[in-house]
């Protein structure tokens, strides 16, 4: 019988006997020497000469280039077939197939136990005796990190073809997702442009704004939570195990009960609407009925838009899972024109109401761009049961994420009525900051959230926990080199940026004064929500959705009457201060638990890794970067004020607002390439190819 035998360079030290030294690297190198052939060749000789049935290890090495028996032989057990090959560069096929001793340092994984008595023991535990292929037939012994405490991790392989490809679409999509969410920024910033030159920070549009407090709590909390968190996962695990049927019954049912359950409450708001609004949104208007019930008009109006999103959301997020990001991308944009319609072409003849009718046509439009695509991949069920399979499994997802989005909406519906209360125009100017605050976090934050979250649930539903990690960790670092800048950027450009915005019309520099000071207290807390963006769905990904609740329900409950006491003293600035500083509160829970949880994933597969390796090393350069960029702006943002103007803005004004946004970012990527930031050469690389198409 074949047995496995030990080259080595001095006398052999069996590690299990008693007297063994407890260092490994005291111990002599030990490496399997495993034929598979019962003949051998000699180097430079074409016949056959017979096997040898044992081999002794010499005290000293050969000359390798002696005559020595060359074995067509197999990997050795425990070492993997690509490290194998990486370190020696041959394979079982070569016709340099000649076993090389190895230092035991090098090794990557431990030895096989030292005594051939395992492949007997196999047979034997199977009640068969024990025969020459039992060396062949055993499977690999156990090993163990244990066995051989010295021996380093593995490196990481090169992606294959697959892996590759993969990474490469997930590029383009989130480079298409995020020139989408730039175009959605953008045509939501000139609607908001449009709005505030038509009526500034007047109560027509504090009622306006109140009134989507309702609509949008429906939506966030039935629609968002169902296909934002519940369904994507089960929804990907169906099509993953090639149950497409299932999957497609599961997505119809949802879809279904989501739109019946909007609607049946959208019903319910639309009786209660008046006492909801007097007493729980805007009780600041309980003295002014006029505007009073302009606000339960407007509301009822905009409960129609709950349902179509409903119907986008959902598909949405069935698009999103077969990996087509473009055109669900693409669905905001169109509900945005609406609204842009809205206010362009109805409010010269419905005043504040031709707002809401926009905001209806754009909801319509929304469902309508994503139909033709939706109808090409989904195969609809008119079909509603809990007993289907994966429908518990979503309930049992959702129920957590429905409380999760209801108290975040519950927040600024409370924020809303803190504002009615400090006076008129509160509401508007915190929405204005807001709508600026949104713009860095969606098109740097949400956009990749987006294209992140199917990609995790597929690695996470093949347990592929390196490309996870991988996943969270690129997306986390890109994330961190875009928002650390622009919060700084957004408190220093606080009043340049709303002044060369919005200040035109209607929206004077008593409303530019309002919307500053809200965007810079909330701008203080943008890099805590890029953080729990990802974050948040990294944890979905894991099927887990009650940590992210249980995280927002203990911040909001603290938010509220933070941001109260903080507005008895600073005003609308206490309000957005409160809600930024409980967003970093957030996010340090979310990192603590979710670290936590992926050190037991790492200890379960026998690795070491953290949550997101490099991060911390990325970000001391980025904040260098930042420093630099806020030193460059501080003369840029004293000329800004030197240009400043009541009304309108100048030529001149808006021409230098952009050289300073030149100039910060110029300062900050120059920093940013000396400091070797590896973020920088993707994004000019990306940049580049893009180009060259």
């Amino acid at each position: 019988m074949h047995t496995p035998t030990r080259l080595t360079t001095t006398t052999t030290t069996d590690l299990d006997a008693p007297d063994a030294p407890q260092d490994p690297l005291a111990t002599t190198t030990r490496f399997p020497w495993v034929p598979r052939a019962p003949v051998a060749r000699r180097r430079g000789e074409g016949e056959d000469v017979p096997a040898p049935t044992d081999f002794t290890a010499p005290t000293e090495l050969p000359n390798w280039d002696s005559t020595l028996p060359l074995m067509n032989t197999a990997y050795p057990p425990g070492i993997p077939e690509e490290e194998w090959e990486r370190q020696f560069g041959v394979t079982s096929s070569s016709s340099m197939g000649f076993l090389m001793p190895m230092e035991a340092p090098t090794l990557p994984y431990p030895p096989p136990p030292p005594t051939s008595d395992y492949y007997a023991d196999h047979r034997a535990d199977r009640g068969q005796s024990p025969t020459s292929n039992d060396y062949a037939n055993a499977p690999p012994p156990p090993v163990s990190p244990t066995d051989f405490p010295y021996a380093p991790s593995p490196p990481r392989p090169r992606p294959t073809a697959a892996q590759g490809q993969a990474q490469a679409t997930m590029r383009r999509a989130a480079a298409s997702v995020g020139l989408l969410f730039v175009a959605n920024r953008g045509l939501g910033l000139l609607r908001d442009v449009i709005i505030a030159g038509k009526f500034g920070t007047s109560p027509d549009l504090d009622a306006y704004i109140a009134a989507f407090r309702l609509p949008d709590f429906l939506f966030l909390t039935i629609a968002s939570g169902a296909f934002g968190a519940a369904f994507i996962p089960v929804f990907v695990g169906f099509l993953e195990r090639g149950e497409e049927h299932d999957a497609w019954r599961l997505a119809s049912s949802v879809l279904n009960t989501a739109v019946i359950v909007l609607a049946a409450l959208a019903g319910v708001t639309f009786l209660f609407a008046d006492p909801l609004m007097r007493y729980a949104i805007e009780p600041g208007l309980a003295d002014k009925p006029d505007q009073l019930a302009l606000a339960v008009t407007l509301t009822r109006i905009l409960l129609i838009q709950p349902i179509l999103l409903g119907v986008g959301g959902a598909a949405m997020g069935i698009l999103n899972a077969q990996q087509r990001f473009t055109v669900p991308a693409l669905a905001p944009v169109t509900y945005n024109l609406g609204i842009v319609f809205g206010a362009v072409a109805l409010t010269p003849r419905f005043g504040i109401r031709g707002l809401a009718y926009g905001v209806i046509l754009g909801a319509l439009g929304h469902v309508l761009t994503q139909l033709p695509t939706l109808l090409r991949v989904m195969r609809y069920v008119p079909l509603i049961s809990l007993r289907i399979p994966g429908m518990r499994r979503v309930g049992a997802l959702l129920l957590p994420r429905m409380f999760g989005q209801a108290v975040f909406a519950l927040n600024f519906v409370i924020l809303t009525n803190f504002a009615s209360r400090l006076g008129e125009g509160r509401i508007s100017a915190f929405n204005f900051g807001y709508t600026l605050f949104l713009l860095p976090h969606g098109v740097f934050a949400l956009s990749q959230a987006t294209v992140l979250f199917p990609q995790l649930s597929r690695a996470a539903e093949a347990g592929d926990w390196d490309e996870f990690r991988r996943l969270y960790t690129v997306t986390l670092r890109t994330v961190c080199f875009f928002m650390v800048p622009a919060s700084a950027a957004l408190v220093a450009l606080r009043i340049a940026i709303p002044e060369a915005i919005f200040q035109f019309g209607a929206f004077r520099s008593t409303s530019t004064a309002l919307t500053a000071v809200a965007l810079g207290a909330l701008s203080t807390g943008l890099i805590a929500y890029g953080v729990v963006e990802i974050v948040t769905r990294a944890f979905y990904a894991l099927h887990d959705t009650r940590t992210p609740v249980i995280a927002g329900v203990v911040t909001i409950a603290l938010n509220v009457p933070l941001s109260y006491a903080l507005s008895r003293v600073f005003d609308l600035g206490g309000l957005a201060l409160g809600l930024s500083l409980t967003t970093w509160l957030e996010m340090v829970i979310l990192l603590a638990v979710f670290g936590g949880k992926m050190r037991g994933i790492a200890v379960a597969t026998g690795e070491t890794r953290t949550a997101a390796p490099g991060l911390l090393t990325t970000l001391v350069p980025v904040f260098w970067a930042t420093a630099a960029m806020c030193v460059a702006l501080a003369p840029c943002v004293w000329l800004l004020t030197r240009l400043h103007r009541d009304d309108g803005k100048s030529l001149p004004q808006l021409a230098f607002f952009l050289v300073t946004l030149a100039i910060g970012g110029g300062v900050y990527l120059g920093v940013a390439t000396l400091l070797r930031v590896p973020e920088v050469t993707q994004v000019r690389d990306r940049v580049m190819r893009r180009l060259r198409r």
